[in-house]
């Protein structure tokens, strides 16, 4: 599968919007003319944890904020280095993956930090797991089940 549609489910700028779903590097050309066949207003990029941190995934971000769409990388942790870019119809989604959660307890923190001491970043934040965890931000393993593949 490499494109799909759906709202947008996630608590971003997006959230609700008709949205474009694209696995992989795929042609900018076919992403543009099927978010125009489909009437999105938003893209997707780097579905069901595709991005690998290929540079060519700047043109394709590149290109759908050219064609006015509100555009989102779903990016590992790992390649947050690889993609630097801000514009107001970018949305950078850094995916954190961390099974089982919830048995951390009450007082596991997640902690942004830099690659070293004051290199990049001008300090840490740290944040308690159960505040980030909010209901009101929360998105159910169900809801990704309406997404309806294209092609």
């Amino acid at each position: 599968m490499k494109y799909f549609i759906g709202q947008e489910v996630e608590h971003t700028q997006a959230h609700n919007k008709l949205t474009l779903f694209v696995v992989g590097l795929q042609d900018i050309n076919k992403i543009l003319k099927q978010a125009k066949k489909h009437k999105v207003e938003h893209i997707y990029l780097g579905a069901n944890q595709s991005f690998d941190g290929n540079s060519k995934y700047a043109e394709l971000v590149d290109g759908c904020i050219a064609g006015g769409y509100l555009t989102s990388l779903d990016i590992d942790v790992k390649y947050v280095s690889a993609v630097r870019k801000q514009h107001p119809l970018f949305i950078p989604i850094i995916s954190v993956q961390v099974p089982n959660i919830e048995s951390l307890g009450p007082n596991a923190s997640i902690k942004i930090d830099d690659d070293i001491t004051n290199k990049t970043n001008p300090g840490v934040w740290t944040h308690r797991v159960n505040a980030l965890m909010n209901i009101t931000v929360f998105t159910g393993w169900d809801k990704y089940d309406n997404d309806e593949e294209v092609t």
